[in-house]
This record gives C-alpha cells, structure tokens and sequence, in this order.
C-alpha cells in the first residue's frame, strides 16, 4: 500500500471546496462517503461541508502565511490485487489509518457473538471517498481519499506528526494490512525496507550513500570524480593563462578550446561561454573574476602589485580575526587571497 500525504495551505482561491468536490466526484450514494464529525445533513451540499471546514480551521491560534489549512491523504492499492479488493476493505484500512495518524477516536465494542464494531466518537472533521479510475486496457486503479481538518472539531491546537512519528504510523498500517489481509501479497511495500533504515533521515542516507561512494573511489584507483562544466571551464582558463602574453592570445587560445571571451555592459562584465551556448551563459566563477579585474583596475591603478598583494593579505588576516570574534567560519569562495591569485596575472594583460 503507498500512503501519500498532502496539505493545502493559504491560497488566493478557497481550497475547500474545490477539494470537497475532488474528493466526492462519481459518488451515486451519499452511503459511500466516509464522514466523521460533519454536522451537514445534506451531503451532497459541498459548500455547506467546506464551510464546515473553513469554519473549523479559523479556531486555530496561530494563524501564518504558510498554516495548513486541510490536508488531503490517499491510499492506493497494486493493481494486481485489484481483483482481491472490495470496498469494505479499503474503509477498513483507511479508517484504521485515520485512527493510528490520531485524527479520530475510535471505540471497538464486541457484541454478544465476538464481532468488533468500531464507533468514531471524536476528533477532526473527516471526509472521504473511494476512486475507482480503472479503465479497460489500463491498470486498475483503486485508492480512497480522505480529507481532513489540522485541527480537532471546536479545539484550537493543531495536530501533526514529525517524520519519525509518520514513518511509524506508516509501518504500523502495513502490519496491520499483513494481520488482518495477508492476501494483498502485492500491496506490501514497507516490508521490504528495514525498520533500522525507515527511521533514518534523508540528510542521513545521502550521507551514508556519499562515504560509500567515495570510498568506492579511493579503492579503485582507475574511477575518479566526475568533473563538473564549471571545473572544466575553470581548467581550461587558468591553463590557457599561463601560456598567454596578451590579452589578443588568451581569446584566440580559449577559442581553440570552444569558449568564446564576452564583454557586455558598461561595467564589461567577463564571460566565457561554449560556442553552442546560444543563451550566452557563463559560469558563475568566471564571471565573478572579471568583474574583480575590471575593480582592480578602475581602484588599484597606478599602485604597484606588491602593494596591491599586501593590501589583500592585509584584508583577509582582519576579515579572519574578525569572524572568530563573532563565530563565524569563512568559506572557501570567501578566501580573498585565492581569487586574487588568480586574478593576479590577468592584470598584466591590460
């Protein structure tokens, strides 16, 4: 089963009832909807149960740009248990969902004979649809819509579950889908993923998989790191420097290599773009150097080089003090000095 989670936050259209409408498309009985918590009689008045729930939402305290005004979840189903499914089974399951995300209170009362009897007795406003979108020649589609209130009827606190918390509901469903279902064999998902590794966060994996990655590399010493456009440009350029005397050599050589030397606006901002590049966009770095060169020139005329030099070591030991006094780490694109070195022989060519 794949669960996916939505909300619908300040919009300059009402977002309610368009979602209500969305929600009870193709419904031919008012029996078919999931409603909990609704106090409309008529059901098929969508914009009475819209005003139910922008009504609702208005009790909430904290009340920003980005609050989320409803949210909008859905379970689907695989289409090869499309055959085994039935729609008892999909309210079953989307109200046990309902009751594990905390949107409702639910008592199970046990008659005389053992059967369960599950009772909504509170919590957020709750309405909700089964879909059955498939078509002949296309996989079956068979999901159920649920759209519910942030917050409880009348109360004014929000509900809401971190990632952990909503990774363990995830997996409590599918535990119960397995226990109580065990013939939607294709609908099991989660299972295959380790319980240690369905609580880790993104930021955790993308880590893991980046030390895999690099120790990949350090192993085999034939792979090596993909090189970026930027850091082939930026190559090519400061390769192409060393050899030139003037500035005439440096654009016929980075012409050899594909780049073409632009020149645009009155600052003569310097650009290096491939010649298939119609848009004449250059790299960032590059860009950056030529409007120092240009500063350098317009500032720094007339003084000797030493001078100059100095005066950026001179910068960048106070810029340093400076940011250990308020905690502050520079980054590498903020180190003076290296720009400099770089822009330091291409002064000589003007």
């Amino acid at each position: 089963m794949i669960v996916k989670s939505l909300s619908r936050k300040k919009q300059k259209r009402d977002p309610f009832y368009r979602l209500v409408k969305y929600v009870a498309k193709d419904t031919s009985d008012d029996d078919d909807l999931m409603c909990f918590n609704i106090n409309t009689a008529d059901l098929s008045d969508y914009r009475a149960i819209a005003n139910e729930f922008k009504e609702n939402v208005s009790l909430c305290k904290r009340q920003v740009k980005n609050s989320v005004l409803v949210y909008h979840d859905f379970l689907s189903m695989h289409p090869d248990d499309y055959e085994k499914l039935n729609p008892e089974i999909l309210r079953d399951l989307a109200l046990k969902w309902l009751e594990i995300r905390k949107v409702i209170d639910v008592d199970h009362i046990s008659d005389e004979k053992g059967r369960v009897t599950s009772v909504v007795t509170g919590g957020c406003l709750v309405f909700g649809n089964i879909h059955d979108e498939s078509q002949p020649g296309q996989n079956k589609n068979f999901h159920i819509h649920l759209m519910f209130s942030p917050n409880r009827l009348g109360e004014t606190k929000r509900i809401r579950l971190t990632k952990s918390q909503f990774r363990k509901a995830l997996l409590e469903l599918e535990a119960y889908q397995k226990e109580k279902y065990p013939e939607l064999t294709n609908s099991i998902v989660l299972d295959k993923m380790t319980e240690k590794n369905m609580f880790k966060t993104a930021s955790t994996r993308r880590n893991e998989i980046e030390k895999k990655v690099q120790n990949r590399l350090d192993n085999d010493p034939s792979k090596t790191k993909r090189v970026t456009k930027v850091q082939e440009v930026r190559d090519i350029f400061i390769g192409c420097l060393d050899k030139a005397k003037s500035k005439t050599e440096l654009v016929t050589l980075l012409a050899d290599h594909g780049l073409v030397w632009h020149e645009r606006g009155k600052k003569k901002r310097l650009a290096l773009r491939t010649v298939e590049d119609r848009r004449g966009n250059g790299t960032g770095l590059i860009v950056h150097l030529g409007n120092w060169i240009f500063i350098m020139k317009r500032l720094w005329n007339g003084i000797k080089l030493k001078t100059v030099k100095k005066n950026y070591k001179l910068q960048l030991i106070i810029k340093r003090k400076n940011a250990q006094k308020k905690g502050i780490r520079l980054k590498d694109h903020c180190n003076l000095y290296s720009i400099f070195a770089v822009v330091l022989p291409l002064y000589k060519l003007y």
